[in-house]
């Protein structure tokens, strides 16, 4: 993700908004940057569990409990 180019496209693009148009814009873009951050994440963690062969799916069923 290349933030420069996104502060460059919101700079542009705010003397074009009213200012309401223009606050809502910027919201939308910062979710997509929590999501694209909260993705790269998952996809890191994702990897590194593969690589050790631990697989954390929550509905392995183990058995009954040995008490």
């Amino acid at each position: 993700m290349d933030i420069v180019n996104i502060k460059q496209a919101l700079e542009t693009l705010e003397p074009l908004l009213n200012i309401t148009d223009y606050e809502i814009l910027r919201r939308q873009v910062g979710q997509g940057v929590i999501l694209f951050h909260e993705n790269k994440s998952e996809d890191n963690y994702r990897s590194d569990l593969m690589a050790l062969g631990i697989d954390m799916k929550l509905d392995v069923d183990f058995g009954e409990p040995p008490f």
